[in-house]
């Protein structure tokens, strides 16, 4: 619980820093273009209402999580697979070694 908490108050406070320059540099006139920038410059069409400061931090918790979970997907059926073909284990281990 307190690891998934860490996780969640660095993706907020990376957020809030990231929020804070882009606002700076759209003042200053300088635009970078990326995922976030189109967040957090976004507006609701119907509402005219733009997302919070919490709803950018959800997003980047998401985006953190969509990059991780493919990674421990992958190396869970390489270790699954590996442990039950012992020459390609015999060969990865060789190799590593």
């Amino acid at each position: 619980m307190a690891d998934n908490n860490r996780l969640i108050d660095y993706s907020h406070k990376e957020s809030q820093k990231r929020v804070s320059e882009l606002k700076e540099k759209k003042l200053a006139g300088s635009r970078r273009i990326d995922l976030l920038s189109h967040l957090v410059f976004a507006e609701d069409k119907k509402t005219g209402l733009r997302p919070s400061l919490a709803d950018l931090g959800t997003e980047g918790l998401n985006m953190i999580m969509a990059g991780a979970d493919p990674y421990s997907s992958v190396l869970a059926g390489a270790f699954f697979y590996l442990t039950h073909n012992p020459s390609a284990l015999a060969k990865v281990t060789e190799e590593v070694r």
